[in-house]
């Protein structure tokens, strides 16, 4: 994967010390108190964040030229794409390489009869318990057996705001992002918003 291509430039946090600074170096009387002023910068600040929430698109955050996974695939190949790449899920794609599904750590856990939420030390005693510890269910060996469905997917110009909703209102870590034709150009997960979202904060 490359680095993304258009990084959003957020302003350095403001501390008590620049907000004195600020008012001393403003000539003339302020009549304002070092509190309003930072209550004044505070309610801005959200409004920024808001409108960035808003105008700011996925084409800015994401990562280009995502892992993909045929949906053909078996198991062992696709968790070995997924380990080498240290990415916990990936879009799992059609012959045309249309997005059709998300591969996931979750669908993995869920085919080894896991619940998707276990920890190491759960897997680790499911698989000390269990002789069928690393046998997925009957039928599932490849990845169409296990991915989620339907794929979540954005366009390129889908705003922040628009990718949190998704993610928060269909329970998902990541949304894979496609051209018009469907196939996958970028990638965006809930690292990446929250990254984007704590940078602006103050």
């Amino acid at each position: 994967m490359t680095v993304r291509q258009s990084p959003i430039c957020f302003q350095p946090a403001l501390s008590d010390r620049d907000v004195m600074d600020a008012m001393k170096a403003i000539e003339g009387y302020i009549d304002i108190t070092p509190s309003d002023f930072r209550e004044i910068y505070r309610l801005a600040f959200r409004h920024a964040i808001d409108r960035v929430l808003h105008t700011a698109s996925a084409r800015q955050i994401m990562t280009p030229d995502p892992h993909v996974i045929p949906m053909d695939m078996n198991l062992m190949e696709a968790a070995g794409i997924l380990a080498r790449a240290r990415i916990s899920g990936a879009p799992v794609v059609d012959p045309v390489f249309r997005v059709t599904g998300v591969v996931s750590e979750k669908d993995f856990l869920t085919a080894f009869g896991l619940d998707p939420s276990a920890s190491f030390m759960q897997i680790i005693r499911h698989c000390l318990l269990s002789q069928e510890c690393f046998q997925p269910s009957t039928g599932k060996d490849t990845v169409s057996a296990i991915i989620s469905r339907p794929a979540i997917t954005a366009g390129p110009d889908a705003s922040l705001s628009l990718l949190s909703g998704l993610m928060s209102e269909n329970r998902i870590n990541r949304i894979p992002i496609v051209d018009y034709g469907g196939k996958a150009i970028g990638i965006v997960t809930r690292g990446d918003l929250t990254h984007a979202i704590a940078a602006l904060k103050p």
